[in-house]
C-alpha cells in the first residue's frame, strides 16, 4: 500500500528550568521550522518539581494551541535540572546487567530513578579491563509526571531524549564523514539551573558533567554586587562588545566546512587571549566553579584519550548569549570556542509562530531543542529503577 510521506515532523518539547520551548520542522528532519513557541517558567518553580508541574499544566496546552502546530505526536527533552550524571566503571563481563548497576549506584537519590547508559569503551585500568560506562539518572515521579500530563492532553509521546544526548545530536550534520569520529568537541551547555558538559568524539559521547552552577546563579551574584534587580543584572551579563570576526586566512578549527563558508550552526572561533576588560569581577566565584569542573572534564578525558585532546569548545544554553562569559572559559581552558546557532540553517516559520526571542541574533539556547528532531542515533540503553 502507498503510503504518502508525513508532512510535518513530531513537536519537540524541551523542558528547561529557564523557559519551556517547543519546534517543529517539516517531515522528519526538515529544514523548515513550521512552529516554534517559548514561554519563560516562572521564579517560584525554581526548585520545586510539584510547582513546576502545575504551572506546565498550564503552560503546554497554551504552547500548543497559539502557534501552528500540527499533529499529536511530540518528542520530550527530559530536564537537565532533574539529571543526575556519573561516571562508572564496571566489569566487561557485568555488561548486560550495567543498567541495574547504574541503578542501584545512586543510593543517595531521594526517589526511585529512571536510568539511562552509554557504553563510551573499555579500557585498562590498573592491569584491568574496564567497562566505562555514564549513567543519566531522573526522578522516576518526575518523568512519569510529564508524560502524564501529555497523555492527557492527547498528545503520543514518541521517544523520551535527554538534553546531553539532544545537545550533541544537533551537530550531527557536521560529523559525517569517517574521519569527523577523531574530531574531539566539548559543548558546554550553560543553562538557567546549571551547566552541562559533555565530551565527544564526532558524535560518541565520552564524558559527561553536570556542574550546579547556572545563569540564574551567576545574575544572582552580579545583582547582590551592584545592588540591583535580577533584569538588571541579566543584562549587565549579556553586555560586551561581540567578538571580532576573523580575518579571510584565520586557521580553521577542526571539523569545520570552509567549501562554502562557516558551517550556519556555528559561530566564528574565539581565539584564547588575554580577556583584559572582557573579564567578568562580578559573579567570578561561580565563574571559576564551572572553569573548575570543566578543567577535571579535561583531566578525565585525558586520562581516557590520551594519545588525542580536545579540539575545541562549543558554548550553547542561554548563557552562551554571554561574549563574556565565552571568552571567560575559552581563556581559562585555552581552547578554541564557538557560539551555537542552531537556527541559522533552518528557514524561519510564518510570522504568527515566530518566538519573540527570534530576532536575528545567534539563538544558542534553542540547540537541545532542536537537537531532539534529529534521528535517533544513541547508544543509551534504558531501564526503569
Amino acid at each position: 500500500m502507498f503510503m504518502r510521506p508525513r508532512r510535518h515532523g513530531p513537536i519537540a518539547i524541551d523542558f528547561g528550568a529557564g523557559s519551556l520551548k517547543l519546534v517543529q520542522t517539516t517531515g522528519e528532519v526538515g529544514r523548515s521550522v513550521l512552529a516554534a513557541h517559548e514561554q519563560i517558567a516562572p521564579g517560584e518553580t525554581e526548585d520545586d518539581w510539584d510547582a513546576t508541574l502545575r504551572w506546565l499544566t498550564d503552560a503546554v496546552p497554551t504552547a500548543l494551541a497559539e502557534s501552528d502546530f500540527r499533529g499529536r505526536r511530540v518528542l520530550v527533552g527530559l530536564p537537565s535540572q532533574w539529571t543526575g550524571v556519573q561516571h562508572l566503571q564496571i566489569d566487561p563481563e557485568d555488561l548486560p546487567h550495567a543498567e541495574t548497576i547504574a541503578a542501584t549506584s545512586r543510593s543517595d537519590a531521594p526517589d526511585e530513578q529512571l536510568t539511562r547508559i552509554i557504553h563510551v569503551g573499555d579500557f585498562l585500568r590498573n592491569d584491568r579491563m574496564r567497562s566505562e560506562l555514564i549513567s543519566l539518572s531522573f526522578p522516576r515521579h518526575a518523568i512519569f509526571g510529564l508524560v502524564e500530563l501529555l497523555h492527557t492532553l492527547g498528545y503520543d509521546v514518541v521517544d523520551l531524549r535527554t538534553q546531553i544526548r539532544a545537545a550533541v545530536d544537533a551537530f550531527a550534520h557536521l560529523h559525517r564523514r569517517s574521519d569527523d569520529a577523531a574530531v574531539a568537541t566539548m559543548y558546554v551547555d550553560l543553562g538557567t539551573s546549571g551547566t552541562n558538559c559533555i565530551v565527544a568524539n564526532g558524535t560518541d559521547i565520552v564524558c559527561a558533567r553536570r556542574i550546579t552552577v547556572g545563569t540564574r546563579h551567576i545574575d544572582r551574584a552580579i545583582a547582590r554586587h551592584l545592588g540591583c534587580d535580577a533584569e538588571s543584572a541579566r543584562d549587565h551579563r549579556l553586555a560586551g562588545a561581540p567578538a571580532p570576526s576573523p580575518s579571510a586566512d584565520a586557521p580553521t578549527v577542526p571539523g569545520e566546512r570552509r567549501g562554502r563558508g562557516r558551517p550556519a550552526t556555528l559561530e566564528d572561533p574565539i581565539r584564547p587571549r588575554d580577556t583584559g576588560a572582557h573579564g567578568i569581577p562580578e559573579g567570578d566565584e561561580l565563574l571559576a566553579t564551572i572553569v573548575d569542573e570543566l578543567r577535571r572534564a579535561v583531566r578525565y578525558d585525558a586520562g581516557l584519550f590520551p594519545e588525542r585532546a580536545i579540539d575545541r569548545i562549543v558554548f550553547l544554553g542561554a548563557g552562551a548569549e554571554s561574549d563574556r562569559v565565552c571568552r571567560h572559559i575559552v581563556q581559562a581552558l585555552q581552547l578554541p570556542g564557538q557560539r551555537a546557532d542552531p537556527v541559522a540553517r533552518h528557514e524561519p516559520p510564518a510570522a504568527r509562530s515566530v518566538p519573540a526571542s527570534w530576532n536575528g541574533a545567534a539563538l544558542p539556547a534553542w540547540t537541545t531543542t532542536l537537537g531532539l528532531l534529529r534521528p535517533d542515533r544513541t547508544r543509551e540503553r534504558r531501564h526503569a529503577a
